[in-house]
């Protein structure tokens, strides 16, 4: 793919997530909120009724600009969760897809009648 090729890199996008995804591809994810980086010590966040979140095919937005996006609804929470610092993405296949920040706060004081949602985008480089 020549760098630089958006329309490339959407059509990569389109065949690991969403509804068009590749035969290969997991049915669905998970999406798990840590309270540190995933890869240097951080914990997945644990209790007060906090579980990771499906997220499934329908839930990607279509690829544009390199990036796509998903929206996942966690179960009402019992308590206050602890401070949300990463996120990451596990295929039902239990390989990891992505990782990172979120792009807002994610803040969990108190049990709640409805979970909180987080948006959570995959990018394609720019630099393959």
């Amino acid at each position: 793919m020549p760098m630089g090729d958006i329309e490339a890199a959407n059509a990569v996008l389109a065949t690991r997530y969403g509804p068009n995804r590749g035969a290969l591809m997991p049915a669905s994810h998970t999406l798990e909120l840590w309270d540190g980086h995933p890869f240097q010590g951080g914990v997945q966040l644990s209790g007060s009724g906090y579980a990771p979140a499906t997220v499934l095919p329908a839930a990607w937005s279509t690829p544009a600009d390199r990036k796509t996006t998903a929206l996942a609804t966690f179960a009402a929470p019992t308590g206050a969760w602890v401070s949300v610092r990463y996120w990451l993405l596990r295929g039902d296949d239990g390989y990891v897809y992505d990782y990172g920040t979120p792009t807002s706060q994610v803040d969990v004081t108190a049990a709640s009648a409805t979970g909180p949602q987080v948006a959570v985008t995959v990018f394609y480089p720019s630099n393959l």
